[in-house]
Formats: C-alpha cells, structure tokens, sequence
C-alpha cells in the first residue's frame, strides 16, 4: 500500500515541470470528485483552487456527489495557452 507516504505530492511537483516543457501552458485544470476529500486536500496544497462545482454530477453508493473543477496558474509563461 502506498497510500499515506507522501508520494503523490513528489509525483506532481515532479511532473508538473516537465508538462510546461512540453506544452505552452498558463493554467492547468482538473476534475476531482467532492468525496474524495484526500484529494481535495492534496490538490490544495499543490496550488490548485476550486474554479467550479458540478452539483450532484454523478452518484456513489446512492448518494449524490458534486464534481469540483480546480485549477492552478502556472507563471512565467506570458502567451500561453
């Protein structure tokens, strides 16, 4: 089990830079499920900020989950996309 390790914060920040290499990018976004709080969390961290919320975008165990939208500027890369 890898969980809990502080891996995936090292995974990010490591691929992060490589994307902007590779691509002209000002912001990246994602999409994260409103349950996953670990998550959440963990793109917070990152820099990420909620930008949007699908409210009741898919269900999980009969329960209505919202899907948050979060995105981070990336800075340093005047005309990207």
């Amino acid at each position: 089990n890898f969980r809990r390790r502080g891996l995936a914060p090292q995974a990010y920040e490591a691929f992060i830079p490589v994307l902007r290499q590779i691509y002209p990018l000002s912001t990246l976004k994602l999409e994260v499920l409103g349950h996953n709080t670990r998550a959440y969390e963990l793109y917070q961290r990152l820099g990420f900020f909620e930008t949007e919320r699908k409210e009741g975008f898919t269900t999980r165990e009969g329960t209505n989950v919202d899907s948050i939208v979060m995105t981070k500027p990336l800075r340093g890369d005047a005309g990207a996309r």
